[in-house]
């Protein structure tokens, strides 16, 4: 006959439990981590550089953030002239500034992203609304 002792279950149940409520949390931190960065790059072509729309009077830049939703985020602007200047009109040719933006970050916003989750559920950290910007590289 075999004896079997487990120790330390109760411990075990105890972090799965943690775990298991802060895997939302950490989600919902990474989504808004990689919306902050196709914010600020489609702001930026947003401002008139390469190619994309001239400014007038800022109110489509300024229109443009990232919006929680359950399932995730949404960034994007919130003019209803938007879309005539990102896909053109029968009479203006397009000048795009959201699909540049998610074509120059889509890998940088996925790796950041993969480190945000990596980071709070390995790393146990504890999801901080005011550290968005700290996680947010200075080179944009």
């Amino acid at each position: 006959m075999i004896d079997i002792n487990i120790t330390g279950l109760v411990e075990l149940e105890k972090r799965l439990k943690a775990t298991s409520e802060e895997i939302p949390l950490a989600e919902k931190r990474a989504c808004i981590l990689g919306g902050l960065i196709f914010e600020k790059r489609a702001k930026w072509y947003a401002s008139g550089n390469a190619g994309g729309p001239k400014v007038q009077t800022g109110n489509l830049r300024a229109s443009i953030f990232v919006t929680e939703l359950p399932n995730g985020v949404i960034v994007g602007p919130h003019v209803e002239y938007a879309p005539y200047l990102e896909f053109g009109t029968n009479r203006r040719g397009k000048r795009p500034f959201m699909r540049p933006a998610f074509e120059d970050e889509k890998d940088r916003a996925k790796k950041l992203m993969e480190d945000s989750l990596k980071r709070d559920l390995i790393g146990r950290e504890v999801y901080r609304p005011s550290k968005f910007e700290e996680t947010l590289p200075e080179d944009l």
